[in-house]
């Protein structure tokens, strides 16, 4: 597993050794071990209020936004998302802070010994996010924000009945499990929404739509499409963040709602200016999820006010502060100016598009440091990406990677040059060594190598 340099007492360095040896399970889709769990733990999934999100791309970034404007409007906020970057404590938060480790071990223990007993067999994503939800069920938090581990209906975070469920896009990723189109994909994320409870969409394909709506309609769920909440105009950009000019609005009519009314009345939460928010995520891309995070909130509020707190704020206030605080590593992060180096977690079809979309304006693109996870189509990275740079080091992460060598003579077949180097610090050591003046590298292709290099720069700083 990414980054599995086990922190803390030897008691915790136990425990997440257990969990660790779970991945050997590999992934189980369905809900039946994560339904005996949850009744051998009491349902503790039942116990806090939550706001569920899948999506192909964009979750994790909209879970984070969101979570940080739900804390500056005064609720203590749990956060549940995968997959971490530096410990795996990161995973499982409330307000911003990790699970300590002397918790996490007792817990892990705990639900540990309640599984032999009762003879139940989890896999690792299965095993944590029951104790992401034991966790939250002992904690004194207002909502928890829930990211789907993949896909959807068969993920075990399904088990929740949340207040607000979310799909932020649909691409092609994971197609083994859920089939070859988008369509067969979004059928599949589609599965999150819940009788009655309103679902935020923001996809824009009015295929795909459609597929969202005719599962609403069973569910009797109200279908709320993120551009009929929010719209948001880009004011400037930089490689420190993003100005964006933001207005709600309260429609009269939404296109999934086959003409039913849906009306914003939460008093902290009327139609008009935001003003100009501080994105300090980069990429067209994250302001399409800064407003799928807002239009979530806004939905949350009007018809489930949450317990009040000592605020002080309107929601807008929130909104911007909010979404300026927001921390999302290893997503377009730039760690260097001088030399420019930028780190992108993209890994799939839609996240080289978004990263080949915003490497245009990049000037003097020299050297890419690439590396995929075992089994993913690269074929968008190869066309979109790969062809922008001068000189490409391939390299493996350290849980899962696609082998080098395949990934290079993909690469060489397109006319180019490529360095292999195993390790993905030593890969990002050679390529600044190679970096030309004034010029840029750039290190994506796989979260898990991201972290790596991520860990790799850390530790080197010391």
């Amino acid at each position: 597993m990414t980054n599995m340099h086990y922190n803390g007492t030897s008691k915790v360095r136990v425990e997440l050794a257990y969990l660790y040896e779970l991945t050997r399970f590999g992934v189980k889709p369905g809900l039946d071990v994560m339904q005996k769990m949850m009744d051998a733990l009491g349902h503790p999934e039942n116990t806090f209020k939550s706001i569920h999100v899948t999506g192909t791309n964009g979750k994790g970034s909209t879970c984070a936004m969101m979570g940080s404007i739900l804390r500056e409007a005064g609720y203590r906020t749990a956060l549940y998302t995968s997959p971490h970057l530096y410990a795996f404590n990161e995973r499982i938060q409330i307000d911003r802070v990790p699970i300590a480790d002397a918790m996490l071990a007792e817990l892990v223990g705990e639900i540990r010994l309640i599984c032999e007993q009762q003879d139940i067999h989890p896999t690792f994503f299965e095993f944590t996010t029951a104790l992401a939800f034991y966790y939250f069920s002992r904690s004194d938090i207002d909502i928890a924000v829930i990211e789907v581990g993949m896909g959807g209906l068969h993920d075990a975070t399904n088990v929740i009945t949340p207040l607000v469920s979310v799909i932020t896009n649909v691409g092609l990723d994971h197609t083994e499990y859920f089939g070859p189109t988008k369509q067969h994909v979004a059928k599949e994320k589609a599965g999150i929404i819940k009788e009655g409870v309103p679902v935020v969409i923001g996809e824009k394909d009015p295929e795909i739509l459609e597929i969202f709506n005719v599962e609403a309609e069973k569910k009797h769920a109200k279908a709320i499409r993120v551009g009929d909440v929010v719209n948001a105009k880009l004011i400037s950009a930089g490689l420190h963040g993003q100005e964006v000019d933001v207005r709600l609005r309260t429609p009269s009519r939404s296109p999934l709602s086959k003409g039913e009314k849906y009306a914003i009345s939460s008093p902290h939460m009327r139609g008009g200016e935001v003003g100009s928010v501080r994105l300090p995520l980069l990429g067209s891309h994250q302001i399409e999820n800064m407003k799928t995070a807002i239009a979530t909130i806004a939905t949350l509020l009007a018809p489930h006010p949450l317990p009040k707190r000592e605020r002080g704020t309107t929601l807008c206030k929130s909104i911007t502060a909010g979404i300026a605080k927001t921390q999302w590593e290893g997503r377009l992060q730039v760690i260097s100016e001088d030399p420019r180096i930028i780190v992108d977690g993209a890994h799939n079809g839609d996240g080289a598009n978004a990263l080949a979309a915003f490497l245009q304006n990049i000037d003097n693109r020299d050297v890419l440091v690439l590396a995929a996870k075992k089994g993913k189509d690269i074929s968008d990275m190869l066309m979109h990406v790969i062809p922008l740079f001068n000189r490409v080091i391939v390299t493996e992460s350290s849980f899962m990677p696609e082998p080098a060598q395949h990934i290079a003579e993909k690469i060489r077949a397109m006319g180019k040059d490529v360095v292999i180097e195993m390790s993905p610090g030593k890969a990002y050591d050679l390529g600044r060594m190679l970096l030309s003046e004034h010029s840029a590298m750039v290190v994506t292709g796989s979260l898990y190598m991201v972290a790596d290099v991520l860990a790799h720069i850390k530790q080197s700083e010391v």
